[in-house]
């Protein structure tokens, strides 16, 4: 299959796959993605199209918490 055209339509899509597949109710983490399409094509493309936290809030759904989930959400708060 040749080179995908990442579209936000396409991005959310191929992200619900994997919450569909693991049964989640958050943002499949970057590992989980790769893991699960055996490479990195769609989790650089979320990174290019606004990143992992912007899909999660255009999808409804929270994210995984993770440290730097935590630091992020810490800096908001100061600032």
């Amino acid at each position: 299959m040749g080179e995908k055209t990442w579209t936000t339509d396409k991005i959310i899509k191929e992200i619900q796959t994997v919450i569909d597949f693991y049964k989640m109710n958050r943002m499949p983490s970057r590992t989980e993605i790769e893991d699960f399409y055996r490479n990195s094509k769609l989790t650089n493309a979320i990174r290019k199209h606004g990143g992992h936290r912007h899909f999660a809030s255009m999808m409804g759904i929270q994210m995984k918490y993770s440290e730097t989930e935590f630091g992020i959400l810490q800096e908001e708060r100061v600032s």
